[in-house]
């Protein structure tokens, strides 16, 4: 199983999936869709995830998280 973690940043949310320590999968963009979210849950088979965030308005991600 794998573990997604999610940095949303001010200008950036950066999102990795990791298995043990491999890196799996990386990526960084101003913004990161909830539909995208799900995609990598569905192909990696997402265990647990860490969302950390400097923002407010993280609700949204929580409900997919």
């Amino acid at each position: 199983m794998a573990n997604l973690v999610i940095d949303i940043g001010n200008t950036l949310t950066k999102v990795a999936v990791f298995e043990q320590d491999d890196l799996l999968y990386a990526e960084q963009s101003p913004v990161t869709d909830a539909k995208t979210l799900l995609q990598l849950i569905e192909k990696y088979h997402i265990d647990s995830a860490i969302l950390s965030s400097v923002r407010n308005q993280e609700e949204a991600w929580r409900a997919v998280v």
